[in-house]
């Protein structure tokens, strides 16, 4: 929402009697040109004078609101070098301020010594509920920890990887908490899952009879028996993409022929 210059309303000080509406959008426009937060509150606070009260009625339990009360504040505004007194509703009218923004920068100025703001934190500070990295990792090994297939038929399509599709989503996150004492919250371990470019459905075209038998006795295989297994399933599948290929080649042919055909 668009920040507006407001008209003065009539108060004890008559500070509409004092301020030109010409001067007041002057400093209305030079303040906002600013854009800065920082900037702001250092203008604003060079524009307020707390005076410690005399007399202050004693609290047992004073909250940060009650302790800036102990200040009385008068608020002034600069135009062609003069400075003078205007109340806190024209100043924050004449500025377009909000009175959450005003009661901000008496805090700064309570709270600094030296008169010179702090450096505005806002989105700056780490979220409570930040994920770490490690826990991060922990989920993403726990994933890949399960055993994977790609699918036979459609592997030279998709770079895609199934798990058996006895796994479901939340049997694997229930699996994954026990195995952590932080773990991440679900949503985020599915997004990590899908990232992983995995699936628990079956593709519509599955692997083959024989590369489920691979599959499984690689899988409980070791050593030399295990090494020799895989080097026979990839030489499986490179009979596959052989076979695939010179169908492919067949069609193309018989479709030149079927042109050819229709040609005469």
């Amino acid at each position: 929402m668009a920040r507006k210059i407001k008209q003065l309303g009539s108060c004890r000080r008559k500070c509409n009697e004092l301020f030109k509406d010409d001067d007041r959008k002057i400093i209305f426009e030079e303040y906002w040109s600013m854009g800065d937060y920082a900037k702001r509150v250092s203008y604003v606070m060079a524009l307020i004078n707390l005076k410690q009260k005399m007399t202050e009625r004693k609290k047992v339990d004073i909250s940060e609101k009650q302790r800036n009360r102990t200040f009385s504040r008068e608020y002034f505004l600069r135009i062609n070098g003069e400075k003078k007194k205007i109340c806190c509703s024209c100043f924050l009218s004449t500025l377009g301020e909000t009175k959450g923004f005003l009661n901000t920068v008496v805090a700064k100025c309570i709270s600094s010594k030296s008169g010179i703001p702090q450096n505005d934190l806002r989105g700056k500070r780490e979220p409570h509920n930040k994920l770490s990295e490690q826990d991060l990792k922990n989920a993403k090994d726990h994933i890949l920890s399960i055993p994977s297939y790609e699918s036979h038929y459609s592997r030279r399509d998709t770079s895609k990887r199934y798990l058996p599709s006895h796994f479901t989503l939340s049997s694997l996150y229930e699996q994954y908490k026990q195995t952590t004492d932080t773990p991440i919250g679900r949503p985020k371990y599915e997004a990590i899952f899908h990232d992983l470019n995995l699936s628990i459905k079956k593709p519509k075209k599955d692997t083959c009879n024989k590369c489920d038998t691979f599959h499984m006795r690689i899988s409980l295989a070791d050593g030399d028996e295990k090494e020799n297994l895989q080097i026979a399933f990839r030489d499986h599948l490179e009979q596959a993409d052989m076979g695939y290929t010179s169908k492919a080649e067949d069609k193309k042919k018989l479709k030149l022929m079927k042109k050819k055909k229709k040609k005469y």
